[in-house]
């Protein structure tokens, strides 16, 4: 997260709501793998150097 100079707050489009972000990040809501695949996804665009 910080390599790619994200905050939390990057994560609500792909996560939902500021409390999914907080409860995810935390480890009391389980990433399902749809939230895999989308957050994956998601990522590769915002990581790429393109």
């Amino acid at each position: 997260m910080e390599t790619l100079g994200m905050s939390r707050k990057d994560f609500e489009p792909m996560i939902g709501g500021r409390n999914q972000v907080s409860e995810v990040f935390f480890r009391k809501q389980s990433l399902t793998i749809h939230l895999i695949r989308r957050l994956s996804e998601r990522l590769r665009r915002f990581a790429s150097p393109t």
